[in-house]
């Protein structure tokens, strides 16, 4: 018994303030900041994700689908009857057809004389415009309530998506959004955009308490008929450079709270875009770029977030090198990345994305150097552009 308490005292001592270095002061601070810090963070995602999963239905949204297609009805046909046999009371599917010079006219106009909730309006021009003109010319042609903004590549995985999508909408709100994320495919460039998503769709969404949300992808959103036509809709982004959608929903953040996230698997959307590793750098470039407009207190939770895992952990190691308190710090660290392993796995699960987590964890700790060396390069590349 003796040798066992013994053996217990020099893996545990007891603290003796006195004794304390200033570096195992700071370190054992640091580490015991990013603890607490980390398990509010995690159980915000916890108690947001149950909070807002809990369906009102309490009045009857009716809901147009707007999409926008050029040359693409092979891709679109099996997206369009997925729409178009949705078990929902009051839906329109509106298909501007962007001048396509393939059978998308013809094909269009055949499937609205089968489908009579299947709206179908052209827009004829020589000239390129921004995606915004056929999505304002869908508006114009809707006639419902809420307003679904899709593509012609993405499509809904369960026939009840629009039901569940909307059966967590509050009279008051705004805007709603859905799940999102690509197709999944053997490729690891595939496998990181889709991580990618998760994480930050999961931070994302849970930021919408505090005005601090930007959408994970910028599809599966719909908003409110009339506060979208006087907000003036997507005229205000037109020279944004990465989808004007994902602008405007996160403008509406920043001044309202009036809004559904809905994080049902059935409400989910999956794109089917053929993927290449332009696709993930244009992710992180559209991410870098939503930052700038982060407030001052999203700015400091963002960073803290992003480092807070690497310096707790090299504090870790300091820790273990030149203290005897090392075993405290080791079991404080591993409690902390077990509740978080264990909320992540419960979050993903729910979602059906639950082959992340091991991954999500071990990319905490490199994840900041990547984002800050592609932030560099970034940054290099538009002086370059400002120089030339």
């Amino acid at each position: 018994m003796p040798l066992n308490h013994e053996f217990f005292s020099s893996l545990f001592p007891r603290f003796n303030f006195a004794e304390l270095t200033i570096l195992e002061i700071i370190i054992l601070s640091i580490i015991l900041f990013y603890f607490v810090f980390y398990i509010i963070t995690d159980f915000r995602h916890l108690l947001f994700y149950r909070k807002r999963t809990t369906a009102s239905g309490d009045y009857q949204k009716s809901v147009s689908i707007i999409l926008s297609t050029k040359n693409e009805f092979d891709v679109l046909q099996p997206v369009l009857e997925s729409l178009l046999k949705q078990d929902y009371h009051d839906f329109e599917v509106v298909v501007v057809d962007d001048c396509s010079e393939d059978r998308t006219p013809i094909a269009l106009q055949k499937m609205s004389l089968e489908y009579p909730q299947l709206v179908f309006t052209r827009i004829f021009n020589e000239t390129e415009f921004n995606n915004a003109l056929t999505l304002s010319v869908g508006t114009r042609a809707a006639s419902k309530e809420w307003l679904l903004f899709l593509t012609p590549n993405m499509r809904p995985v369960k026939k009840d998506y629009l039901k569940t999508l909307m059966a967590g909408v509050k009279e008051d709100d705004i805007l709603v959004q859905g799940l999102c994320n690509y197709e999944p495919v053997k490729s690891w460039s595939n496998y990181f955009l889709r991580l990618h998503i998760i994480k930050y769709g999961i931070d994302h969404f849970s930021n919408s308490q505090i005005n601090g949300l930007v959408p994970a992808l910028p599809y599966n959103i719909a908003y409110k008929r009339h506060h979208f036509t006087d907000t003036k809709g997507f005229r205000a982004f037109l020279d944004e450079r990465f989808y004007i959608n994902e602008w405007y929903a996160h403008s509406l953040t920043q001044t309202s709270k009036q809004l559904a996230i809905v994080m049902d698997p059935r409400a989910k959307v999956l794109l089917n875009d053929p993927y290449d590793k332009c696709d993930y750098l244009n992710q992180r470039e559209k991410y870098l770029l939503m930052k700038k407009r982060y407030g001052f207190g999203q700015k400091v939770m963002q960073w803290l977030k992003n480092w807070g895992w690497p310096v707790s952990f090299i504090s870790l190691l300091l820790l273990i090198v030149c203290s005897k308190y090392r075993v405290w710090g080791l079991l404080l660290f591993s409690l902390g990345s077990l509740i978080h392993m264990l909320i992540t796995r419960w979050i993903t699960k729910k979602i059906q994305e639950k082959n992340f987590v091991l991954f999500e964890y071990i990319s905490r700790l490199f994840w900041p150097f990547y984002s800050f060396n592609f932030w560099l390069k970034f940054r290099i590349q538009r002086q370059r552009r400002r120089w030339s």
